[in-house]
């Protein structure tokens, strides 16, 4: 009889170490924890057509001779970091040329879908000592140096925008955008894209959206001057 168990005894440890060895290694034992990997986030039809509209160079129309107080209004716009898989983003300088007086607005934008699948164009600004040159937009590798996490969000200007037959539009929503200390006023945005042109829209409201000046002041159409991106 003890001969019979010690020859058992060997096969019986054989099966429980192939047994062992078979078993399926908890996440991260064999160096790799793929269950921590996120997919590439892809991004939709409708953030892909937005940023690719919004890129190239854009004017008004030339003003009427002999006008001398007509403002000439220029959009020019790189798309930046390719990479990154929060949104689509973009650099834009607008530039509003007028008889005796230039001024520059130079913002990057981020294209994107939120929660509900809807399109957004989100507004940042640059800290004062980080605001790149006049002209950058022709280099959009300079735009690398720049850390994101560094730019600030203009809280309350994102345009929501939505399909139209022809392209998108949208506006700002609720009452953050540029809003006052005392609560009073605040920006109301709006934007319309097509494949060549953009139409910007900026009023200053009150708390009930209404225009706070009685001046109405006529939406800026932009036609592209460039091909698309």
């Amino acid at each position: 009889m003890k001969a019979s168990r010690k020859r058992t005894a060997r096969p019986i440890r054989s099966i429980l170490l192939l047994t062992l060895l078979t078993l399926p290694l908890p996440a991260g034992c064999n160096g790799t924890e793929t269950s921590s990997v996120a997919a590439p986030i892809r991004m939709s039809k409708g953030v892909e057509q937005v940023r690719s509209w919004l890129c190239g160079r854009f004017e008004t129309d030339m003003p009427a001779s002999g006008i001398a107080e007509s403002l000439r209004i220029g959009w020019n716009a790189c798309p930046i970091w390719p990479d990154r898989e929060d949104g689509r983003w973009l650099y834009a300088e607008r530039t509003t040329v007028g008889a005796t007086s230039r001024t520059d607005e130079r913002h990057i934008h981020r294209v994107r879908n939120d929660a509900q699948g809807a399109l957004l164009v989100e507004v940042f600004s640059f800290l004062p000592d980080a605001m790149p040159p006049a002209g950058a937009w022709r280099t959009p590798d300079f735009f690398n140096r720049i850390d994101p996490a560094l730019l600030v969000p203009r809280e309350g200007c994102a345009i929501h925008l939505v399909a139209e037959r022809e392209g998108y539009a949208g506006e700002t929503r609720g009452t953050g955008c540029d809003r006052s200390a005392d609560g009073t006023t605040h920006r109301l945005l709006r934007m319309s894209i097509t494949s060549d042109s953009i139409t910007l829209a900026d009023r200053l409201v009150d708390a009930a959206g209404k225009p706070v000046s009685d001046a109405e002041t006529a939406p800026t159409m932009l036609r592209r001057i460039t091909a698309t991106n």
